[in-house]
């Protein structure tokens, strides 16, 4: 049975219109990020994937953030750290979201951003600034340094942490 006739069978009526997987992206940003953010991050960091993957548990309650990959594989960038408005900015006062470029697996990269939004909570984000990555799973420490891009939303920004070149450590990622 298709996911489409469970959940009808569930709910008793249509299931949800599901995406064709191999079908071309037809709008710029996915539905659930905010397009008037996210328009600048994809002209510089590439188009976003139209799918979030986030946890079961959400990241106000423990679990990792929810993120959106590039189309090409390069970049991650988180899609809940700025809608509230109690989180701590960062040292330009911006609220943000944060990304992470580099080639690595999704699910890596999806730990490296959840330690890096809990690390900003209690030392907040800066531009220019050199960040480490600690080990995740078998793949060892990397360094980073964070770059602030504009938005075009005023007050608020994206963190990028570039993954740095020959930071690696016995089976961690360099971009």
């Amino acid at each position: 049975m298709s996911l489409s006739g469970w959940i009808s069978r569930l709910t008793g009526g249509p299931g949800p219109k599901l995406p064709d997987p191999g079908a071309a992206l037809a709008e710029p940003v996915p539905e659930v990020v905010r397009p008037e953010m996210f328009r600048e991050f994809q002209l510089r960091l590439g188009r976003l994937k139209p799918v979030t993957t986030m946890g079961i548990v959400g990241y106000d309650a423990g679990g990792p953030v929810s993120m959106v990959e590039t189309v090409d594989g390069q970049s991650f960038v988180t899609t809940e750290l700025c809608d509230r408005t109690e989180r701590a900015r960062s040292r330009e006062g911006q609220r943000y979201e944060l990304a992470l470029h580099g080639r690595v697996p999704a699910d890596w990269a999806q730990e490296a951003l959840t330690l890096l939004a809990r690390y900003f909570e209690t030392v907040p984000v800066g531009d220019n600034e050199a960040v480490g990555i600690p080990a995740i799973g078998d793949h060892g420490a990397v360094q980073g340094l964070v770059s602030l891009m504009p938005s075009g939303v005023e007050g608020q920004a994206f963190y990028v942490v570039s993954i740095l070149e020959g930071t690696r450590q016995s089976g961690g990622y360099a971009a």
